[in-house]
C-alpha cells in the first residue's frame, strides 16, 4: 500500500500502546462494497480512494474528549 504505509504504521502504533483509539477504526470495504455504496454518485472515485476504504472505513462515531 503506497501512502498508507504511514498510516498503518500510526495504527500500529496505537495497538501496540493499547490506545483506545485503535478500536475506533472500521475494517476495509471490498472493491464491490464501494461500488455498491458509490454507484450512483456522478463521478468515479480515484484508485487511492478505492485503496483508502479497503485499508479502513472511517472511525466509530464515538466521544473523543473522553479518551
Amino acid at each position: 500500500m503506497s501512502e498508507l504505509t504511514n498510516v498503518q504504521y500510526i495504527l500500529n502504533w496505537l495497538k501496540s500502546t493499547n490506545h483506545d483509539l485503535f478500536d475506533c477504526y472500521n475494517p476495509g470495504l471490498t472493491l464491490q462494497q464501494t461500488d455498491e455504496i458509490t454507484k450512483d454518485l456522478p463521478f468515479s472515485l480515484s484508485e487511492e480512494v478505492y485503496e483508502l476504504y479497503q485499508w479502513r472505513n472511517g472511525t466509530l462515531k464515538r466521544d473523543i474528549s473522553k479518551i
